[in-house]
Parts: structure tokens; C-alpha cells; sequence
């Protein structure tokens, strides 16, 4: 029977790739693929003209094997449920509509449009077919078993999971790579429980990639597309909840998070620096948090291109993480005792790779403005010797709280000893040369001309925390 199963599946494999690689192939020869067209641009690191039309091959080939197995049985393998029949092909059906519009030179679709049909979407699986999280639990400290919110968490859930994945479309290779590992980590977990739908579902999907992956290696000659990643993200979305409502073993909220943890990290970390950014520009709280959705080229791909690593190098440090994270997910799923810990050291270890790739600068240089602002110390106080009309006027009205200044001439610091004495100052002078005078609790005088210290504010002003005056 086993034996029987596997043989099956390897069919099933072989027969959806070699169906999408022949389907894409096909499309690029045919006149019609000049409708589907991906220019260079500012934020796309590749250089010249390439087609998106992957992911639209992935979604006919996806819906036509569905078709196979419903009315053909695979032979007298399970049979297809109609529910699960139906739910895939509102998905594959909504998803070809929505991301065709965006894929095609010939026809534009605005964001918001995109966003509200994908909002569609996921409400019909949630609301119409039932699909959602039974209960999120963390950790056993909070619960989540309001009905209502777990179905607004289960939409938000597809929505973002399919946008996040579409946002990590930028390497070649990269998001059909990760498709490809998440889906075979279903698969595997759901053929442990026993949801052999779910796992032939899988196995369709990662022959469906892999096909279209012979083509998208670097040099890709094709591109997933807004169609294939919405598509792929929704898919993976609606399977880890159908698990997670399994009445036997299962899954739980970190397995589903582990799993499609990738896309996910990278997003939220996108949108807390895109914010700390806005933040540290000056920026207020509504304008920061709308620069949230600023699109950029500093996610986690570009980085490692820009360190000097190739689209292949950094696809492979990348699907390294993500296959971290899926083989964490599988040993939280088969040893739930140990969960917390195995969650523990995913942390740290995501932790250490976004170190490296420099993401908490911004969000320490926050940090230590903030504490900046709030402490309590003392500015550090600046005389001034024979400061001239303009300067005088742009330190009194500098706003700042590093420094305070007291102006003197030459000729108090020679009359006046007992008031430099008392502002425990110290006067430097060297010929006609302006400097500034340093406090006496520094434990090394320094000296600074006009146009040091001016740089000094400037750089005050533009990074706050980062300003280190040693005095």
C-alpha cells in the first residue's frame, strides 16, 4: 500500500513539472508572451526584459490536475473532497483574475483594487467555506477563541502571507525555492497526520514549481509574477490553516508561522525599518507608520546582493534560512514538549542573521534617542571666545539638548578669571583662531574650531544618537 502511495505520488510529481516546464517553454516561443513583459527599474535587479508569466502556467496546470484528480481518482487514490475541490479553484480562479490585470503591459490595476479583491478572496474561504484558525495559543499565556477574530485574523493571515511572499520575489529562484521547501514540509507533516489530501496537494504544487524553477534559475528567463506568488502565498496560507483545524495532531500556531516564517520575517522587518527611518528623518507618528508601506530596495535579498553575492550565492544563504526554519517547525510539530526552546533558538538564530545583515541599526540609533531625550543628564556646557554676530544667532537658536553655550570675548577670560573659575570652564587660545572652551568634568580638554563644530551640529541634526563628542 505504501509502496503503491509513493509510486503515485512520484507520478503525480513528475507529471505536474514536466506540464509547466513544457507550458512555459510554449509561451516563450509563442508571439504572445510580448503581453507579459517585466521592464528594468529602480527597485528590480534585473537588467533587461523578462517575461512574468510563470506563475499564470503554474495556476492552469495547478487547476487542470485538480480537474484530473476529481474526475479520474489518480487511478483509485483518494478521492478529491468537493469542498477542497471548489476552495482551490476560488483560489487559482480569483488570483489568475487578480494578478493577470498586473502581470499583462496591456492592462493596470491600482494596489487598493489588488488588495480588496484579495480581501475578497480570503473572506469567501473564511466565512463561506469555514476555513480558519480553531484557536491561536501562545504559549499558554494568551488564548484566541473569539469566533469573530479569529476569522478576521484568518483573512488577514491569507492576505499577508500571499503579499509577503509576492514581496520576496526579487532574486532568481528565490520565492520558487521557497515554495518548493514550504510545500514539501507540508506534505511531509501532513502525510504524518494522515491528511493524504492535503499532502497530494503539496506534492502537485512543488512539481508545479520545480517545473517552472528550470526556467527561472539565474539567468531566469521567466518571472513568477503577481499571478504565480499571490496564487502560491494564498495556497500555502490555506493549507497551514487547514491543518492547524485537523481534529487529530494538529498544528500548531508556531509550526504555521515557522513554515512560511521567511516571507513573514522579512516583511516585518521591512516594516520596522521603514518606520524607525521615517522616525529618525523627523518624521511624526501618522507619517511614520504610513512609511511603512514605502516600498524599498533594502529587504533582505537586496542586501546580500549588494554585499557582492550573486542571485544564486544569496538564494542559497536564504533558502538555507528558510529550510532552518521549516526542519524547526517539523520538530515542534513531532516533539511539542520541546517547542518553546526549539522557538527560543530560531529567534536567536534569525536574530543573528539579521545582525549581520546590519537591520537593527536603525532601530538601536532609535532606541538611543529616545533615551537620550528622556534622560536627565546635563548638556555638556560650551563657552564660546569672540563668537561673531552669526554664529551667536545660529547656536541660540539651534534646537538641541546635547550642549549648552556661554559666549565670551577675549577680554573676559583676561579681566574675569573668577567668572571662568566659577563656570568651571577652561579658555583655549592659539592666534586670531576662534575655539571653543571645554567643561572642566571632561577627563581630556579638546579643542574645537567654528567650522568643527558646525559640522558636529549638522551631523547632530541629522543622526542624533549617532553624535559622539568626546571632551
Amino acid at each position: 500500500m505504501i509502496s503503491s502511495i509513493f509510486t503515485i505520488a512520484t507520478l503525480i510529481f513528475c507529471l505536474s513539472a514536466i506540464l509547466v516546464f513544457d507550458f512555459v517553454w510554449l509561451l516563450l516561443k509563442s508571439p504572445l508572451i510580448r503581453f507579459f513583459t517585466d521592464k528594468p527599474g529602480t527597485r528590480k535587479i534585473h537588467q533587461q526584459t523578462i517575461p512574468r508569466a510563470g506563475g499564470m502556467c503554474i495556476a492552469v496546470v495547478f487547476c487542470g490536475m485538480l480537474c484530473l484528480w476529481k474526475f479520474w481518482a489518480f487511478g483509485g487514490f483518494t478521492q478529491l473532497p468537493q469542498l477542497c475541490f471548489e476552495i482551490c479553484l476560488v483560489i487559482a480562479a480569483g488570483m489568475f483574475v487578480v494578478g493577470f490585470f498586473d502581470d499583462t503591459t496591456s492592462f493596470a490595476i491600482l494596489n487598493r483594487a489588488k488588495f480588496l479583491l484579495e480581501f475578497v478572496i480570503a473572506a469567501e474561504v473564511v466565512c463561506l467555506f469555514g476555513i480558519k484558525f480553531p484557536e491561536i495559543n501562545f504559549f499558554g499565556i494568551v488564548a484566541i477563541k473569539n469566533e469573530v477574530l479569529l476569522s478576521v485574523i484568518s483573512i488577514f493571515w491569507m492576505v499577508g502571507v500571499a503579499n509577503a511572499l509576492n514581496i520576496i520575489d526579487g532574486l532568481d529562484g528565490l520565492a520558487g525555492t521557497f515554495v518548493c521547501i514550504s510545500f514539501a514540509t507540508v506534505a511531509i507533516l501532513a502525510a504524518h497526520a494522515h491528511a493524504d489530501v492535503v499532502a497530494i496537494l503539496s506534492i502537485i504544487v512543488v512539481g508545479c514549481t520545480i517545473g517552472f524553477l528550470i526556467h527561472n534559475v539565474s539567468p531566469a528567463r521567466v518571472f513568477l509574477g503577481d499571478t504565480g506568488s499571490l496564487f502560491l502565498g494564498m495556497m500555502l496560507a490555506l493549507f497551514l490553516m487547514y491543518m492547524a483545524a485537523l481534529p487529530r495532531e494538529p498544528f500548531s500556531i508556531y509550526t504555521a508561522l515557522l513554515i512560511a516564517g521567511y516571507p513573514i520575517l522579512d516583511v516585518a522587518v521591512a516594516m520596522g525599518r521603514r518606520f524607525f527611518k521615517a522616525r529618525l528623518a523627523g518624521s511624526g507618528w501618522i507619517r511614520s507608520f504610513r512609511a511603512i508601506a514605502v516600498a524599498d530596495s533594502e529587504h533582505t535579498h537586496h542586501r546580500l546582493v549588494y554585499r557582492g553575492l550573486s542571485h544564486s550565492q544569496a538564494t542559497l544563504i536564504i533558502a538555507t534560512l528558510s529550510a532552518t526554519l521549516c526542519v524547526t517547525a517539523i520538530y515542534t510539530y513531532l516533539f511539542r514538549e520541546f517547542k518553546f526552546a526549539l522557538v527560543v533558538y530560531m529567534f536567536v538564530v534569525v536574530s543573528l542573521f539579521l545582525y549581520e545583515l546590519n537591520f537593527f541599526d536603525r532601530f538601536i540609533i532609535y532606541i538611543r534617542y529616545i533615551l537620550h531625550r528622556t534622560s536627565k543628564k546635563r548638556p555638556y556646557r560650551i563657552g564660546v571666545v569672540d563668537a561673531d554676530p552669526i554664529l551667536h544667532h545660529a547656536l541660540i537658536r539651534f534646537k538641541q539638548r546635547k550642549f549648552s553655550f556661554d559666549f565670551f570675548s577675549e577680554q573676559d577670560l583676561l579681566k574675569s578669571r573668577d567668572a571662568i573659575e566659577k563656570l568651571q570652564l577652561q579658555a583655549i587660545t592659539n592666534g586670531d583662531e576662534q575655539f571653543f572652551v571645554t567643561a572642566t568634568w571632561a577627563s581630556d580638554t579638546r579643542k574645537y574650531s567654528r567650522d568643527m563644530i558646525r559640522s558636529v551640529l549638522s551631523e547632530w541634526a541629522s543622526t542624533v544618537s549617532r553624535l559622539k563628542i568626546r571632551i
